[in-house]
């Protein structure tokens, strides 16, 4: 096992670089891995990649031992003291293990079926990566993303979709009406207010859902491009919900009505 105790080690900076640079990580087509658990998603998803470890000297936590005795020989595994650690931490409180490794490859199958979600300019990573946990969670396979939302796989996006990444397939850079022209099931776009209550649409069949930013919403394109418009009923005073809260009630009330 290799170990590193100068912050002036070339992998060390190297390592600092890729954690603080998003046109680095995007150069070198790698993500950063904060944690045992996005560790180990990710090694179960992809368990022939070429994944870089760093890890804290002193720590003893039985998860991470364990997790490297799953790792494939071939996996670089390196010690850092914890102070060299503590000046690259991705969160707060470091969990002991960094990790770096090949952004996933998205396997888009042109003809497959099932219902969907449909983002356009969603730019809160933390937001983002709820909508992909609860995407995960409740049956949703396939999410779209435009070209002006976030990352999927910056460090934020990751820690807030606890790995769903590696579970689902996204489609990033996309036009989001072609993907409702081409989209063999139903279209069914949110609004704030004056669409049909979502709690009384009919979810029969496959459903691509379509959502905007907090701030802007949907386009007039991609609305126009919906089969329908739909809105969550509110409390009169409250604005609106965040893209996250309504993507969970439309994945959750799917889920309720193919039972």
């Amino acid at each position: 096992m290799d170990r590193i105790e100068s912050s002036q080690n070339t992998r060390y900076k190297e390592l600092h670089k890729l954690i603080t640079s998003k046109a680095a990580r995007n150069q070198a087509n790698l993500i950063v891995l904060d944690g045992v658990h996005l560790v180990q998603d990710y090694v179960t998803a992809y368990p022939q990649s070429d994944i870089q470890i760093f890890i804290d000297e002193t720590n003893q936590r039985d998860e991470i031992a364990a997790l490297i005795q799953m790792l494939d020989a071939s996996c670089s595994i390196t010690e850092l003291s914890d102070q060299l650690l503590q000046k690259i931490r991705v969160t707060k409180t470091p969990q002991g293990i960094i990790a770096i490794a090949p952004r996933p490859k998205a396997l888009v199958n042109q003809h497959a079926t099932g219902s969907a979600v449909g983002l356009e300019g969603v730019q809160d990573p933390g937001n983002l990566g709820a909508i992909l946990r609860s995407a995960l969670a409740f049956g949703i396979k396939r999410v779209y993303l435009t070209r002006d939302c976030v990352d999927p796989f910056s460090p934020k996006s990751l820690r807030g979709g606890m790995g769903a990444q590696f579970r689902l397939e996204i489609v990033e850079n996309v036009d989001l009406s072609a993907v409702v022209q081409e989209f063999k099931g139903r279209s069914i776009a949110a609004i704030v207010r004056g669409g049909e209550p979502l709690n009384e649409v009919d979810l029969a069949g496959d459903v691509i859902f379509l959502v905007g930013s907090e701030g802007a919403g949907l386009s007039h394109l991609v609305k126009e491009s919906a089969a329908q418009l739909v809105s969550i009923p509110l409390e009169d005073g409250v604005e609106s919900l965040n893209a996250a809260c309504a993507v969970s009630l439309f994945c959750y009330q799917k889920q309720i009505f193919n039972k």
